[in-house]
């Protein structure tokens, strides 16, 4: 199935409604035929595409996107009265000072109201624009993260697994009376039924993620890992050979020069996880040397 984008973000740095027309229509799922290189590697002609969820066997799976979890009437309360359990928010969510509380806040409330288990996964890195995205991708179930990934990443991809018990699920949901009587009267969604268990068997022998402690960065650690890792991606993905920073030796400038020291510490940190990448080392090296000389000594923690 495809899922299109209902609710498009159209402020702050984005201009979606200039480029792209919203779903509108949710009562429905219609058939797109697909590319013939694609329905011949797949032996189908035809997707269905519109708003809806997937229901397997054991389960009901369903996509919110970006945007559409900061509306005022989010798709996924509708959906958890349709009896789905697992959500997925595929995201571009670019970096702003304690933005990621924001976005957690929006993960623990949707889940702890309606229940479930939300997975949200952020672009992380830059597109060569101004913006950076700060990635901090996890898993959140029942209004806890059982799952978080990092949110100042130099690596080229990161991937946070979470195990749960979705019986969890439909007992906190059947627990909360509200609940029930509004799912009686539900609007009924479009579904596309995948003869398929999703879901592995009980056994005793599997551990469950636990509820873990949110790991925050302080405000300081943000200014300088955000620009220092936008610095940093801009620059292999530009192909140039460095910057060149005057030093007036006024604020501006010293700023800056702190933020590219962050930056060559991130680097030379980030290594001893990607030791086959010896390049981005030396390349490294060969930017900063004369800082690194002096900032080395007392790497971030």
């Amino acid at each position: 199935m495809i899922r299109p984008k209902m609710w498009l973000a159209n402020d702050g740095n984005y201009r979606e409604l200039r480029w792209f027309t919203a779903w509108k229509h949710k009562d429905q799922l219609v058939d797109f035929q697909l590319p013939s290189e694609i329905a011949e590697a797949i032996s189908q002609k035809s997707v269905h595409f519109g708003y809806g969820y997937v229901q397997f066997l054991d389960t009901a799976v369903a996509a919110e996107v970006c945007e559409e979890l900061f509306t005022p009437i989010p798709p996924h309360a509708e959906l958890a009265l349709n009896g789905v359990e697992v959500f997925m928010n595929a995201s571009g969510s670019h970096h702003q000072l304690r933005k990621l509380d924001v976005r957690l806040r929006a993960f623990t409330g949707a889940t702890h109201t309606c229940g479930g288990v939300y997975m949200y996964s952020n672009h992380q890195g830059c597109d060569g624009g101004r913006l950076y995205y700060d990635g901090c991708s996890c898993v959140v179930m029942n209004g806890e993260v059982v799952a978080q990934g990092s949110q100042f990443s130099l690596r080229d991809s990161e991937v946070v697994l979470g195990q749960v018990d979705l019986d969890a699920v439909a007992s906190l949901r059947g627990s909360i009376s509200s609940f029930q009587e509004q799912a009686s009267y539900k609007n009924t969604v479009s579904s596309v039924l995948v003869p398929y268990k999703l879901c592995q068997p009980f056994s005793m022998q599997m551990s469950l993620s636990s509820p873990l402690k949110i790991n925050y960065h302080s405000p300081e650690e943000e200014i300088a890992f955000g620009p220092g890792c936008w610095l940093w991606d801009y620059l292999r993905r530009s192909g140039a050979s460095g910057f060149l920073l005057p030093l007036s030796g006024g604020a501006d400038s010293s700023s800056v020069a702190a933020i590219v020291g962050c930056m060559c510490q991130l680097v030379v940190k980030g290594q001893f996880f990607q030791c086959n990448h010896f390049t981005v080392l030396s390349f490294t090296f060969l930017l900063c040397f004369p800082l690194l000389k002096e900032i080395i000594s007392s790497p971030v923690n």
